[in-house]
């Protein structure tokens, strides 16, 4: 490509802004077709939705934050542990993530196993379902 046919650093701002025009007319777009599909609530149900509301979060907060905290704490023990641990409803599956700064690592780690010491090994626990 010459640079005859390179576009502007102009032209592309001009270009990104007029999609940034059209992305933000299709969300009011979209919003105003939700708010046609659905019919007003009326301010006492409202209010009394808003009432329910404020009930359960005061409730759930604390119990999601000790969920929260339970799996954190049981999570750091496996990882600690380095192998599964499976209870009655749960599995705490471990697992080592190696991740590679590049894939061409892979190829050049079977001529120079040296590079390898490069890795980096993250561990991970999910918690599943039984």
């Amino acid at each position: 490509m010459t640079d005859q046919n390179k576009p502007s650093a102009e032209e592309l701002i001009a270009n990104y802004e007029n999609i940034d025009m059209l992305v933000s007319e299709i969300e009011k777009e979209m919003q105003e077709k939700i708010e046609s599909l659905i019919p007003p609530v009326p301010d006492h149900i409202q209010d009394r939705i808003a009432e329910i509301k404020e009930q359960y979060d005061e409730k759930l907060g604390p119990m999601l934050e000790t969920r929260s905290s339970a799996e954190k704490s049981a999570k750091e023990a496996v990882i600690e542990l380095g192998e599964s641990v499976k209870g009655n409803n749960k599995h705490f599956v471990f697992s080592v993530r190696t991740s590679w700064n590049s894939k061409g690592l892979e190829g050049y780690a079977v001529v120079f196993p040296d590079v390898l010491k490069f890795q980096e090994k993250k561990p991970s626990v999910s918690i599943r379902s039984l």
